[in-house]
């Protein structure tokens, strides 16, 4: 079975784990293209522009201590590989990137009010 790959880790701090923590910790393994943040778990989601980004920012952070926060760091399970823009190889880059075109054209009309005009007098 080939290990897990991906541009997105997972980061499990021992206490407090902040969106700055997490910046300062993992800006120096490239482009960090989305973070989402669980403080009440203190739990990470970090994708990187690159798969290598990725496994450099585990290779070096896994089990290591940032401003007395013991990290734990691997890649994430299911989660969507995220390519840079113009590269539509995931399914999910278009989704991540805002590239889907709309599913429907709304028909209604534009109704505007005057702004003097009092809507709720009978």
């Amino acid at each position: 079975m080939e290990p897990k790959r991906g541009n997105t880790i997972y980061v499990k701090g021992t206490n407090m784990l902040t969106e700055k923590l997490c910046q300062e910790a993992f800006k120096k393994y490239g482009n960090i293209l989305n973070m989402n943040l669980e403080k009440d778990k203190n739990v990470a989601f970090v994708t990187f522009d690159k798969v290598e980004g990725a496994e450099a920012a585990i290779k070096d952070m896994n089990k290591a201590i940032m401003q007395d926060v013991r990290l734990r760091v691997s890649f994430a399970r299911r989660q969507p590989l995220q390519e840079g823009p113009g590269d539509s190889s995931s399914p999910w880059a278009d989704v991540s990137f805002n590239r889907t075109k709309p599913r429907h054209q709304d028909k209604r009309s534009v109704l505007s009010y005057k702004e003097d005009e009092d809507l709720f007098s009978s």
